[in-house]
């Protein structure tokens, strides 16, 4: 194998390595609201542009999608309800990114190749996430997202370290055999049916996340789509 390929099959391993260690998607509670926050579940989120956020929708105890109020602030985008929220979800664009013997950029390809980077992918990522805050019949149901990780046992009615069966979801149809990651680093691979068993110990936040590439065409900028899933609620 000639030193160009070992150095380029080195840099896709470390990709690969790394791709967990990426931004988190939740909603947080505020006093008087909720804020998109991004960045990682155990630390203050870190500051973004609200414009990447494309959609939040809300559901109060009974399922029923409630009205958001949304301001974008200079590094965030929050909102408001006129009720409590049981459940809450945001989707995002983030953009063109591109792999390069240098490390991932947030650039595209056309302008990473101007810069006299070597590109060994590129692709635009979109985010998707649900946060659950208390039990409620839509936590349980798919939302029609892109992407989706769906609970189906209410994770907010199981007990403290139960295990519990996740199904994710692209399209709405079941992705067999993918990963589904967790805070605690670990993976935990779908069955045939798009399912994945599992639990969790002691207090404290829990996230699910999985991604999935979908191939592009027609755009010179990016060989596939990432598409994320986020599933965020309290372990209590």
């Amino acid at each position: 194998m000639k030193l160009n390929q070992i150095i380029m099959a080195a840099m896709m391993v470390l990709l690969a390595a790394t791709s967990s260690f990426g931004h988190h998607l939740w909603v947080m509670p505020l006093e008087d609201g909720y804020a998109v926050a991004r960045g990682h579940v155990s630390k203050a989120p870190d500051a973004y542009d609200p414009a990447c956020i494309q959609e939040i929708r809300a559901y109060d105890q009974s399922g029923k999608e409630v009205s958001v109020h949304r301001q974008d602030k200079k590094e965030m985008a929050v909102f408001k309800t006129d009720q409590p929220v049981s459940l809450a979800t945001a989707s995002s664009d983030w953009g063109y990114r591109v792999n390069t013997t240098q490390g991932k950029k947030l650039i595209n390809r056309k302008d990473a190749e101007a810069d006299g980077l070597k590109v060994i992918s590129a692709f635009f990522s979109s985010q998707f996430s649900k946060t659950l805050f208390g039990p409620s019949p839509r936590n349980t149901v798919p939302l029609g997202m892109r992407i989706e990780i769906v609970p189906l046992t209410d994770p907010l009615q199981a007990g403290l370290e139960e295990e519990i069966s996740y199904q994710l979801l692209v399209d709405g149809k079941p992705v067999a055999h993918a990963p589904i990651h967790t805070l605690d680093s670990r993976e935990i691979q779908t069955d045939d049916k798009g399912i994945a068993r599992i639990g969790f110990k002691g207090k404290g936040p829990r996230l699910l996340y999985a991604s999935r590439k979908i191939p592009a065409t027609g755009d010179k900028n990016m060989d596939y789509l990432m598409i994320t899933a986020f599933l965020m609620f309290e372990g209590k």
